[in-house]
């Protein structure tokens, strides 16, 4: 186990629970793509709930301690699911946020996540962050504005992406300062819900565990030194570094 606040059981609990919704919006999925759901649903809609619980799935795993290389169940669906729901329009921006995170993590092969890349470019979404990591998934791939989408929860980010562009060693500090005093201020609204631990367990589905991903991710992108990282409270040490946690 990786988390502290819960215990096992309640994340086996919730693991079930959000692992068998993932499969049943796949097999509708599949029916409505092979022309066998009779229901009118659109495909659209299970692709979202599909990449909402692969998340879902994701940060329960890494909470419970499972090994880095045991976290890419269902990659191919991810970015399937990821590109048969996702527009600009739809303004998902932590659905594609989490998506290029999860591909600079787990070093996703240029061709699997051109596509993904590909929708930035035909939705014209431009974001300094996503373009950021796009560039360093695919170097060919420019960064089209320094503006955020997002600013307010995007801009510490965004200042670690300058800062370790000019100096590495400020940018870990600035990294450190994120997730020591911003990142889970900043957890009141999304997918893990600021204090949703202090919740009824028996009647909530909600706490995943507590993790910022675009740290690892940062860390990653510019090879910095996570030393001082390696005990802030919401680092998720083995996405950089592959460990388990019994």
């Amino acid at each position: 186990m990786r988390d502290t606040i819960k215990n096992r059981k309640h994340f086996d609990r919730l693991h079930s629970h959000f692992s068998a919704l993932f499969n049943e919006w796949y097999d509708e999925y599949l029916k409505i793509k092979n022309g066998e759901n009779t229901t009118g649903a659109k495909i659209d809609g299970y692709c979202g709930s599909m990449v909402l619980d692969f998340q879902r799935v994701f940060y329960l795993e890494y909470s419970m301690g499972l090994p880095k290389i045991e976290l890419t169940k269902n990659q191919h669906i991810l970015f399937e699911a990821l590109l048969g729901y996702w527009t600009a329009k739809s303004g998902a921006y932590n659905y594609i946020f989490f998506v290029l995170c999860y591909a600079i993590i787990f070093n996703i092969p240029k061709d699997e996540i051109t596509p993904v890349l590909d929708l930035l470019t035909k939705e014209n979404y431009k974001d300094f962050v996503l373009d950021s990591m796009a560039n360093y998934l695919i170097p060919d791939f420019e960064v089209r504005t320094e503006e955020l989408k997002f600013r307010k929860s995007t801009k510490p980010v965004a200042e670690v992406i300058e800062l370790a562009q000019m100096d590495k060693s400020k940018a870990v500090k600035r990294l450190k300062h994120y997730l020591e005093k911003e990142w889970f201020n900043m957890r009141k609204d999304g997918l893990m819900h600021n204090k949703s631990h202090l919740m009824d367990e028996k009647k909530h589905y909600v706490y995943l565990g507590y993790w910022c991903i675009e740290a690892a991710t940062l860390v990653i992108m510019f090879d910095l030194d996570d030393t001082i990282l390696k005990d802030c409270k919401y680092y998720p040490y083995d996405l950089v570094h592959g460990q388990s946690h019994s």
